[in-house]
């Protein structure tokens, strides 16, 4: 008899060029959140080995700084990656407050001394007397001019120069970044802010990138209520490029300029940490490098088996994995808020999302602080010891 049973319809693709790209762009943001837990591992693999190996094992110590160099270019590319997947998708929202830009380019040029210095550049930053004020999210300033000022570094051979430039006319606030480097043909010119375009295109890639950078860059850019353009006379002639932001009136005190308050101390505590992370291998480093640091240190693979043993030992601080089995992080967050046993645990959540509903969640479960993965150890440690949580004076 024939099989009257219908055929199987074969997987819906998308019907438009938009849908397809907004599936890659899912696609895409899904893998760097993936990704985020073996590069979590490996960086915290690294910093045992280095702090190890102390003083000694000269070549080796300049293997694992190469390893630790490129582990963090994966991470940025992995972060351009989310972020551009998210304002594509609408899922980024500033939190703005009144910022100096002058204090931002100083921090970002000081970041990048020693990639100036390792390629023998020319550098030199303008920025005049007064003060540079623009209502923007400081963070997402910061990474616009640390991605223009990579690019000029990037393709800017050896003995070349590099300029920043902030200053203020008819009511803006105007950053130039100039370079004496590869240049920009005009075909190349007119497309540099789209997605996956880069100037650099030969088959070698010598200079790497997915060609996301400058398109986070202009919708960065954008999301502020300004504009980027870009100058070049062609290939070897150099380029420049050119932020504006709307100048605001500055605050009435210098305090206000929209750095974070910080928290007070929760618990002025002995050291004693717990970290719930189902990921073993991060599990184990980020428990021996806290240790390390003089923490007291014990752990869980689990939300219902960090309830039990957070309960039971009332440390001074959690780092909690969000994506946990059993129940999540959020939910163990809220379970210890609830228990007047732990009311005063910091929590720290740990995660691959930095998305605004995201850090929303983590405030609403009860967390006092949010960290994205892969978490540097100096970071965490610098957390526990603004909440009041200090390094055990020795180990047992």
């Amino acid at each position: 008899m024939p099989d009257d049973t219908p055929p199987t319809p074969p997987p819906s693709a998308p019907a438009t060029i938009e849908e397809f790209e907004a599936s890659v762009l899912r696609f895409l943001a899904m893998l760097s959140h993936e990704l985020r837990n073996p590069l979590a591992a490996i960086n915290n693999a690294l910093r045992l080995i280095e702090r190890r190996l102390g003083a000694g094992g000269e070549e080796v110590l300049g293997s694992l700084d190469m390893i630790g160099r490129q582990s963090k270019h994966m991470q940025r590319l992995l972060d351009d990656l989310l972020d551009v997947a998210r304002v594509t998708q609408g899922k980024i929202h500033l939190r703005k407050a009144i910022v100096e830009l002058r204090r931002l380019v100083g921090d970002v040029v000081a970041q990048h001394r020693e990639a100036l210095d390792q390629r023998r550049l020319t550098f030199a930053t303008k920025v005049g007397e007064r003060p540079l004020w623009v209502h923007g999210d400081a963070a997402r300033i910061v990474q616009i001019l640390d991605n223009l000022l990579t690019n000029a570094i990037k393709y800017t051979p050896e003995g070349g120069h590099v300029e920043i430039e902030a200053g203020d006319a008819n009511g803006q606030v105007i950053i130039r970044v100039r370079d004496d480097g590869a240049g920009i043909d005009d075909q190349t010119r007119a497309r540099i802010f789209e997605l996956f375009v880069q100037a650099d295109t030969t088959l070698d890639r010598s200079q790497g990138g997915l060609g996301v950078g400058l398109t986070l860059v202009h919708q960065l850019v954008e999301l502020h209520g300004g504009a980027i353009e870009v100058h070049s006379e062609g290939l070897g002639q150099g380029s420049e490029f050119v932020v504006r932001f709307p100048q605001v009136e500055g605050p009435q005190e210098e305090a206000s300029d929209g750095e974070a308050t910080q928290p007070a101390a929760k618990a002025a505590g002995p050291g004693r940490v717990v970290v719930v992370e189902d990921h073993r291998e991060i599990r184990d480093t980020l428990v021996a490098l806290l240790f390390d640091d003089g923490f007291a240190v014990d752990a869980a693979p689990d939300g219902l088996r960090g309830l039990e043993l957070i309960t039971e030992l009332r440390p001074d601080a959690a780092l909690l994995d969000i994506g946990l089995p059993g129940i999540d992080g959020y939910e163990l967050a809220r379970r210890l808020r609830a228990d007047p046993r732990t009311t005063r645990t910091v929590l720290i959540a740990m995660t691959g999302y930095g998305r605004q509903d995201d850090r929303v969640a983590v405030d609403a479960a009860g967390f006092d602080a949010h960290l994205i993965k892969p978490v540097d150890i100096d970071e965490v440690v610098a957390t526990l010891i603004r909440f009041g949580v200090q390094p055990l004076p020795s180990h047992t």
